[in-house]
């Protein structure tokens, strides 16, 4: 909660918003490699990434389907 809270306040936007052009605050720290993939970076800030909700549930719905058998996308 400590590594949260510390990564949104020096990083309060989503950053792929930002790619898009636009500002939206960020609320949720994102691991770039998934924990079950690399549990000892669980708390890397170097493995973090600031998303706004929408854009961390849209990976989430894509690792998801991944998992059932789709195609992995880019991320």
């Amino acid at each position: 909660r400590r590594a949260r809270a510390a990564y949104l306040a020096a990083n309060p936007l989503c950053v792929m918003c930002q790619e898009e052009g636009r500002l939206t605050p960020a609320t949720v720290v994102d691991h770039i490699v998934a924990i079950a993939d690399a549990p000892e970076r669980r708390l890397d800030p170097s493995n973090f990434r600031a998303l706004c909700k929408r854009h961390h549930d849209q990976r989430t719905a894509r690792e998801q389907a991944w998992g059932r058998g789709g195609q992995r996308s880019a991320r």
